[in-house]
């Protein structure tokens, strides 16, 4: 398998995948949660835990339903758990009661490790509330992207992804 060295670790939010079940894009739903799918599973630092979800957030997804309309398409779930992970929150979380917070803050911890950067996905409407954040102010290792920019990111990764495979 290849191995690559990607610029950043992403952490979803349930919003982004609430967006991007929900409107209209070029890049179909399956086609993205392939991309990252491929993008986790080819990561050199941290294969399998590259892109994340909190698992908090996880379930709000199944709660709201999105996960059952991703799961529609039987072979999708599959693929949606390939793509993303769904990770404890760490203990230190437990000071934030602020799902928004709570998001930031552990972004920045898993900044701590290589690639040394986060980009958190979310949708337009929640990007904002991100970038008011105390939390994030000042925050050089954390970036906040949502809709159209989240998929070009996820399709830069994706290509750098196709061009190492055909050099293997």
């Amino acid at each position: 398998m290849i191995s690559i060295e990607y610029e950043y670790r992403i952490l979803c939010d349930p919003h982004f995948f609430s967006w991007l079940k929900t409107n209209k894009t070029k890049d179909k739903t399956a086609d993205i949660l392939f991309k990252l799918l491929r993008i986790k599973s080819s990561s050199a630092h941290h294969k399998k835990e590259h892109n994340v979800i909190l698992e908090r957030d996880y379930k709000k997804l199944e709660q709201n339903g999105i996960l059952k309309r991703i799961e529609s398409v039987r072979e999708l779930y599959n693929v949606f758990r390939g793509a993303v992970k769904p990770v404890q929150e760490e203990d230190f979380l437990n000071e934030y009661e602020d799902p928004i917070s709570k998001r930031v803050v552990y972004a920045i911890y898993l900044s701590n490790k290589r690639p040394f950067k986060t980009v958190i996905f979310t949708d337009p409407e929640h990007e904002s509330k991100y970038h008011d954040n105390e939390h994030f102010k000042g925050v050089k290792s954390v970036t906040v992207v949502s809709g159209d920019v989240a998929i070009d990111k996820i399709n830069k990764l994706n290509n750098k992804f196709l061009i190492n495979r055909s050099y293997k």
